[in-house]
């Protein structure tokens, strides 16, 4: 933890785990035994591997893609969840992900359904909404907003078969949230609006298959988010996206690895 470690420190002290490796930078280092080196500004994803290649003690040159494995049984499941909408087989399937935990630096939901808007007026597929249970209110109402059939996905996936499930669909549209680097996992085109309460560096582009659809700012109030999303045309966005339908097979090739 780069941001409020401490927290995380004190659980692992109250657990009585003996060994706690953890960085030193921002103090706390008697409850740490064993210091980690950080190179920043790196994205959070290199940070842990900068610290799991230092208790390890090898190269830390390995891919940040996220690696999950689900078992024939989550595959079974997403392939369960995917079918029980009906789709045709040839369907070309956009997830999109507007439900966050995080508290500050979000985009407007109001922007990502603009742009399946615009994107949708000029390509047809198919949108699925996905979120946990406690979103369903939420995702029904924008689904509401939209002038054609959007589903919604709030069964309660694992995390792995959730990630099974993503890797049935042709591309990911996402806040700047869990899915996107389930998203990710999965290997498809991720599209995320990048929290710009955030460093850019650190909360950016991490993998070759998904883009950053802000602009270069960071560390921004929410007010000032509000102001810099709302000169984004949701036309970019939706070409953005119409771009992450018409790549090639190589680039959508289902991430195996």
């Amino acid at each position: 933890n780069t941001l409020r470690h401490y927290p995380d420190l004190a659980l692992a002290v109250a657990l009585g785990i003996p060994n706690r490796v953890g960085y030193s930078y921002k103090g706390l280092s008697g409850l740490i035994t064993r210091t980690s080196p950080i190179e920043f500004p790196s994205p959070y994803a290199a940070y842990f591997r900068r610290m799991v290649a230092d208790v390890a003690s090898v190269r830390a040159d390995w891919p940040l893609r996220p690696r999950v494995y689900p078992s024939d049984e989550e595959q079974s499941r997403a392939a369960r969840a995917l079918s029980s909408f009906g789709f045709p087989e040839d369907s070309q399937i956009v997830a999109c992900s507007l439900t966050t935990r995080q508290a500050a630096g979000n985009w407007p939901r109001s922007h990502l359904l603009a742009a399946l808007e615009a994107a949708h007026a000029e390509r047809n597929f198919e949108v699925i909404l996905t979120g946990a249970p406690r979103d369903s209110a939420e995702l029904a109402a924008a689904a509401r907003e939209l002038s054609f059939p959007a589903k919604i996905l709030v069964t309660p996936l694992s995390l792995r078969a959730f990630v099974a499930f993503l890797s049935r669909c042709s591309a990911l549209l996402t806040l700047d949230s869990g899915p996107r680097h389930m998203g990710n996992a999965a290997g498809i085109p991720v599209l995320f609006a990048r929290n710009l309460s955030h460093s850019q560096v650190e909360a950016g582009k991490y993998c070759e298959t998904e883009t950053d659809l802000a602009p270069a700012v960071e560390y921004l109030s929410d007010d000032e988010t509000k102001r810099v999303v709302a000169g984004i045309p949701p036309s970019r966005t939706g070409g953005a996206l119409l771009h992450a339908l018409s790549v090639n097979a190589s680039i959508t090739a289902r991430y195996s690895g």
